[in-house]
């Protein structure tokens, strides 16, 4: 079977697609706007038709008839006033699926992130896998050249030995890696919803990725959804304890009625009702109510508090997270060139006789390790740099942020 070849952005797009959790907000969204409208409809005026009849008993009537009656026709009620109870509620709901949208759309960068450290950290324990083989096959070589000069008494059997030792060693690291390398593939297909097996991983870009400086991403941080989240909880929990403090003023509603069809017939045939009712005593339960919202409101005031500055944090942890692996990177890149160098100096010298096997051993073995390293710190500074992105509200993609 052919496999998919994936991208980061692609294994993101199916990961989106895939995700439980994020599907779960969508529908949290949808009962946010069902909750909505159910306030709306409490302020719109009501209407119906009704039909009712009613039965008497014969023993109830004079002439010893039966006395029923019907009547059908149209009813209709409307809230005229309630402190503006419903109105806040309805802008509290629409406030909290506000937040809810934009809680949705964090995910979705926190997903990316996810996203973006599993794809890098298989992409680096591939090519780590293609380092351990090349000083496998390095360590080989070196075998191979031993024994012939074994054979002709300019080298001894330590020195084989020694090599073997390194081939041995050096297989055992490549064996935990692929461990290591068959998780992280599972760990991705769990996220992306398709089988390890059917999927390959392209090779990320070439050139070093770069930053910007720290006060663009503490500005665009201050946009950040979840900053937006927190901020409509807090205007929905203003509402609420809006919409409290109004159940203490009077209830004014207007009814009517139009009876369509009486039987007996009786000259009343619509009628209208003002009504007024204000509640005086409750055992507490509105002033309880009230200071319950209050604390809720207080509630979301301190989280919006902590949002903000939990954003900054992340941002300038993420920011000295990229600078220094960055920096890393470019001080273990002069190192690697210049093992390489002493690598290949190393053999010369050693064909020359100026130089021993143990030399050449260690000079391949610290080439290589360096590699490696160089290799780990340019995966990790790239997931830092999603870090550093997403910590300011935003994504990497192609090289680029994009909301």
């Amino acid at each position: 079977m052919q496999r998919q070849t994936l991208d980061l952005n692609s294994a993101y797009r199916l990961a989106l697609q895939r995700s439980e959790t994020l599907q779960m907000t969508e529908q949290e969204i949808k009962a946010a706007e069902a909750r909505y409208w159910q306030a709306v409809s409490a302020v719109l005026p009501q209407a119906g038709v009704y039909a009712q009849e009613g039965f008497m008993n014969r023993s109830q009537s004079a002439n010893g008839k039966r006395n029923d009656s019907f009547q059908a026709g149209l009813q209709g009620s409307w809230l005229v006033f309630d402190g503006f109870r419903q109105y806040n509620l309805a802008g509290a709901e629409q406030a909290q699926k506000r937040g809810l949208t934009a809680d949705l759309t964090r995910a979705r960068q926190l997903l990316f992130l996810d996203v973006g450290d599993v794809y890098f950290q298989i992409t680096g324990l591939e090519k780590d896998l293609d380092v351990l083989r090349d000083l496998v096959a390095a360590l080989n070589q070196r075998k191979g050249e031993l024994v012939d000069r074994i054979s002709i008494g300019r080298s001894r059997q330590s020195e084989l030995l020694s090599t073997e030792t390194d081939i041995a060693d050096t297989e055992s690291e490549m064996a935990t890696v692929k461990g290591l390398l068959g998780a992280s593939r599972e760990l991705l297909a769990f996220l992306i919803g398709m089988p390890s097996e059917h999927f390959v991983l392209s090779s990320p870009p070439g050139e070093f990725p770069k930053a910007n400086d720290l006060f663009s991403y503490l500005w665009k941080a201050g946009a950040r959804p979840d900053l937006q989240a927190a901020a409509e909880y807090e205007t929905a929990a203003t509402r609420v304890v809006s919409a409290d403090k109004g159940s203490f003023w009077p209830t004014v509603s207007v009814g009517a009625g139009w009876a369509a069809v009486e039987s007996p017939s009786s000259n009343q045939d619509w009628n209208v009702t003002i009504s007024a009712e204000l509640p005086i005593f409750d055992g507490g339960y509105r002033v309880s109510r009230l200071a319950e919202s209050k604390a809720n409101l207080r509630i979301t005031q301190l989280n919006l508090t902590r949002a903000r500055r939990l954003a900054d944090y992340e941002v300038r942890l993420a920011y000295n997270n990229f600078i220094s692996s960055a920096d890393r990177y470019l001080k273990l890149n002069l190192a690697e060139t210049t093992a390489s160098r002493n690598y290949e100096s190393q053999k010369r010298d050693y064909e020359l006789g100026r130089s021993s096997n143990l030399d050449v051993l260690l000079a391949l073995t610290n080439w290589q390790q360096l590699r490696r390293r160089l290799l780990s710190t340019e995966i990790q500074a790239r997931s830092n740099l999603i870090a550093l992105e997403v910590a300011a509200g935003s994504t990497l993609a192609d090289g680029k942020a994009a909301e």
